[in-house]
């Protein structure tokens, strides 16, 4: 149908930019085997000038200098931003364990300074008998000035007239750790009991991020069997 009868356009009143981008349509404005209403179409430069297509066709050289170097500079951006973007991922795959360790050391560090905001202590001591003489003497200066360890003990931080087992229960509840050391006179500790039992609790309600067992002169048949359940 369009064989017999033809195709025509009407262009008239359609005002362009005579520009790089509109470069294609003066050049097939020109060339087309379309029907147009006028062969010469106005179009304005970027000055503000009208001129007509035709003349605009005839100056190509002219008129659309910049044109390729346009093309040309926007090639060359997207090669030089496809390169550095290549690079950068090569850099980032070839230092991914480090990037992930120091990633790692940052949450980390965040972690810890949210544990150490929810514990007021990082250890707490359950014992009894003449052990706490070498825990006084020998552990807590270990842990505490070379370590930089928050220590709970009953025999040190513990106040008169507070209900024992109150206390015990609140300063075990703060505590991130807990560790039991085990001697023959553990078994028969009132105290020592209690503080297995608020272990276990506070272990269940996830509380207590570990417990520490330490035995000392006595059978692991004597082991309290409790301790079979922490």
């Amino acid at each position: 149908m369009q064989e017999r009868q033809g195709m025509s356009l009407f262009l008239d009143g359609n005002a362009f930019m005579c520009n790089c981008d509109n470069l294609d349509l003066i050049r097939w404005i020109k060339t087309t085997k379309v029907d147009l209403d006028s062969q010469s179409n106005n179009c304005q430069l970027s000055n503000g000038t009208v001129i007509d297509t035709l003349t605009a066709y005839n100056s190509l050289s002219n008129l659309f200098a910049d044109c390729k170097s346009t093309v040309w500079l926007t090639f060359a951006s997207t090669l030089l931003s496809t390169f550095f973007i290549i690079s950068l991922l090569l850099v980032l795959y070839s230092k991914r364990w480090k990037i992930a360790f120091s990633i790692y050391g940052v949450v980390q560090r965040f972690i810890e300074k949210k544990v150490r905001k929810r514990y007021k202590y990082d250890v707490y001591m359950s014992y009894a008998g003449d052990i706490v003489i070498w825990i006084k003497d020998v552990l807590i200066p270990r842990l505490e000035a070379e370590w930089g360890l928050t220590m709970c003990i009953r025999d040190r931080d513990f106040l008169g007239g507070e209900s024992l087992l109150d206390t015990e229960a609140e300063r075990i509840e703060k505590s991130r750790y807990i560790i039991f050391f085990i001697t023959p006179e553990f078994k028969s500790s009132k105290d020592c009991l209690f503080e297995l039992d608020r272990a276990k609790y506070e272990r269940v309600t996830r509380n207590l991020d570990k417990i520490i067992v330490i035995t000392k002169d006595i059978r692991i048949t004597d082991i309290p069997l409790e301790f079979s359940y922490i």
